[in-house]
């Protein structure tokens, strides 16, 4: 499992070092403001706050900062990543 850890944690970090933005992490605003159609016929528009909230939990699950996506210090210390990071 640490395996894929290392694997994930530096594609992020990779993604990072190429321009990855918090906001590239989310859905377009499109999603937010019109209405979409599911695969059951349901009518719905996305919650903006519902969405932030479950992406800070999932960042945190990651060991990542809650709100910008990156990678704790400690999170790439704990997974020996810290030579791929620039300091």
């Amino acid at each position: 499992m640490k395996t894929v850890e290392r694997i994930w944690n530096l594609q992020k970090l990779f993604n990072i070092r190429e321009g990855e933005k918090p906001e590239d992490s989310t859905y377009p605003d499109r999603f937010f403001n019109e209405v979409q159609v599911d695969d059951s016929k349901n009518k719905r528009k996305l919650d903006l706050i519902k969405v932030r909230r479950i992406l800070a939990s999932y960042y945190k699950a990651r060991g990542w900062n809650e709100e910008s996506g990156i990678p704790t210090f400690e999170r790439i210390n704990e997974l020996g990543l810290s030579k791929y990071i620039e300091q």
